[in-house]
């Protein structure tokens, strides 16, 4: 028989919306952690949070506090809530934190360190908060989880320390291939052969070198298919596509339905992910997931993501960006076979097993 687990809070304060990457994280870890022997699991929300309302979550205790995700009074003064509440683990899965007295053990997962390694320009709250507030909670952490190798490999250059777990997130079996079309080539004019794009337009992101290189394949093949790029692009990108002529050519998508991002997975030719760094690389797994092959980056976590599923190429390279992009598209063959290593690929990646190796992280503890 399993001894009881003390209670564990989980600060799901970042979820807001519809989950996405780490918002995604807190929800299927959450639920997963609900079926878990021997975890108390309580959560700690916003007044206005989904989990309020979400039936999966109705038995299942809550938190809740005035302290928003960004609020610095939550750092300092949400503590004798916890206290009240008798929270016994504290487990913070983003690099939002709160200070605890040592009665109070704490777990924090640090997905990447993309605000230090690609800070904002307006860096000084940033550089802070991460070098001195998140670092020093970090090195007093219970334990440290991590989403991948290279995460881990770079957190203990940056913290000096061996106190990481490494539990890759799943995928969720919503993504899966979508054969309905719809109206979906007519309502996003894409046509029925098209590239596609999913990410935001953040620098490290690489959207500007997957551009370069697309332009660089429509000057050699005027009949290229067009790129579809799920992003809230702003009107830096929309004056570079007038400049270039490729305005037509470039479906700029936002806000696209959760259906239809099934449906654009499924039918496009092959997604291409040009990114600089991930800590993990959400967009990659979910298109293999979907059954459409991997034109991926080489760079940091990428190839731990894809494996053998995905041609690669050198993300600071247009030139080798645009000639993996250019083999893909006319090679048949190597796209079916890269669809079916993808499929085989993303089993490595199942929310259940994330809930049982967290879960068994808080008994170590």
């Amino acid at each position: 028989m399993v001894k009881k687990t003390r209670r564990v809070c989980l600060d799901s304060r970042f979820l807001q919306d519809k989950p996405h990457g780490i918002a995604a994280y807190i929800y299927h870890l959450a639920k997963g952690l609900t079926e878990q022997e021997g975890i108390e699991l309580v959560l700690l929300v916003n007044k206005k949070s989904p989990l309020l309302h979400d039936p999966l979550f109705s038995s299942t205790e809550k938190i809740i506090t005035r302290f928003g995700k960004l609020s610095i009074a939550g750092i300092f003064f949400l503590f004798p809530t916890l206290l009240k509440n008798r929270i016994e683990i504290f487990h913070s899965p983003s690099f939002f934190i709160t200070w605890l007295p040592t009665k109070i053990k704490r777990i924090i997962t640090i997905h990447d360190l993309i605000h230090l390694k690609f800070p904002p320009k307006r860096s000084f709250f940033y550089q802070f908060y991460y070098q001195y507030l998140l670092k020093n909670y970090a090195n007093k952490a219970d334990k440290i989880i991590t989403v991948s190798e290279n995460s881990a490999l770079d957190l203990r250059e940056w913290l000096k320390t061996e106190n990481i777990e490494v539990i890759y997130p799943g995928i969720s079996s919503e993504f899966t291939p979508c054969l309905g079309l719809s109206d979906l080539f007519h309502r996003y004019q894409t046509g029925r052969n098209f590239i596609l794009f999913v990410g935001n337009q953040r620098p490290h992101k690489n959207l500007f070198g997957l551009l370069f290189a697309y332009r660089d394949l429509k000057e050699k093949y005027p009949d290229f298919p067009c790129l579809v790029v799920i992003s809230d692009a702003d009107e830096t990108i929309k004056i570079w596509l007038n400049e270039n002529f490729l305005s037509e050519d470039v479906k700029l998508l936002s806000n696209v339905p959760f259906d239809d991002l099934l449906l654009l997975y499924s039918q496009a030719c092959f997604l291409v992910f040009p990114s600089l760094y991930e800590g993990f690389g959400f967009p990659p797994a979910e298109a293999m997931a979907c059954g459409c092959p991997v034109v991926c980056s080489s760079a940091s976590s990428l190839q731990e993501v894809c494996g053998s599923a995905a041609l690669y190429f050198d993300p600071a390279d247009s030139a080798s960006i645009s000639s993996a992009m250019e083999k893909m598209y006319f090679d048949s063959g190597l796209r079916s076979a890269l669809s079916e290593a993808g499929k085989k690929q993303v089993k490595n990646f199942n929310w259940k097993k994330v809930a049982v190796k967290t879960a068994e992280v808080y008994r170590q503890i």
